[in-house]
């Protein structure tokens, strides 16, 4: 699978590490991927398919300290809910980071703007 990271969330905490990334492989898909090495969890799931030309991407997550926590996104008006696993806290650090972060694999030709981004927390 090459992805091209477009966004990440890392959680970092003294007994958690934890990473929600949405990437876009080279088929054009687009993924929330869940990463997690202990307790070990590593989640792919398909949100939808890009076209040529300008997106439209809302991406929010929810952190549970019981329960799953969400990734709700909404691509170019498609909404869609993955759960997170497992229950989490809000981590003593959150870092997003938006952009191209990392690239798995070969992408020859690709690239990723943004024309505008607001980050929120509650």
């Amino acid at each position: 699978m090459n992805g091209l990271e477009i966004f990440s969330l890392d959680l970092t905490s003294s007994q958690l590490e934890h990473q929600v990334t949405i990437v876009v492989e080279s088929t054009k898909r687009i993924f929330v991927d869940e990463w997690s090495p202990s307790p070990s969890v590593y989640a792919h799931n398909e949100i939808g398919v890009l076209s040529e030309g300008w997106h439209t991407l809302d991406v929010t997550v929810a952190l549970s300290a019981v329960g799953s926590g969400t990734v709700t996104t909404v691509l170019d008006g498609k909404p869609a809910t993955t759960p997170i696993r497992p229950s989490l806290m809000p981590a003593a650090q959150s870092d997003v980071n938006l952009g191209a972060p990392y690239a798995r694999g070969i992408h020859d030709g690709w690239s990723v703007a943004f024309d505008d981004y607001v980050v929120e927390s509650p």
